[in-house]
């Protein structure tokens, strides 16, 4: 960005929109885990060096280190979101099979 030569720069002049966006679906990211009742620590945004990687993207969100326990808790509460979301899947199904093809959905 250049320095306007013709007048003063405020503070918003080092406003970074991509950081601002790449906040934004980070903190998205972190309380849909959270919704999960997964609880990541070192979660952080990484501005990516554009002299030294082809990414499009300004920033990528790290999402940290995990112990072997923890990325086994992880795993484990995924898959039972997965397994509560295929039983629902599985019923909603039924239900919609067991009607009629002119009888209205419920």
């Amino acid at each position: 960005m250049k320095c306007p030569a013709h007048s003063a720069v405020g503070p918003e002049y080092f406003d970074d929109g991509d950081r601002d966006d790449a906040a934004a679906i980070a903190a998205e990211l972190v309380n849909t885990f959270a919704s999960y009742d997964i609880q990541l620590s070192g979660i952080g945004l990484q501005q990516v060096c554009d002299r030294c990687t082809v990414m499009d993207d300004a920033y990528v969100i790290s999402l940290g280190v995990l112990r072997l326990d923890e990325a086994r808790e992880v795993i484990v509460k995924l898959k039972d979101m997965t397994d509560e979301f295929s039983k629902l899947h599985d019923h909603l199904m039924a239900l919609t099979d067991s009607k009629g093809p002119n009888e209205p959905q419920a």
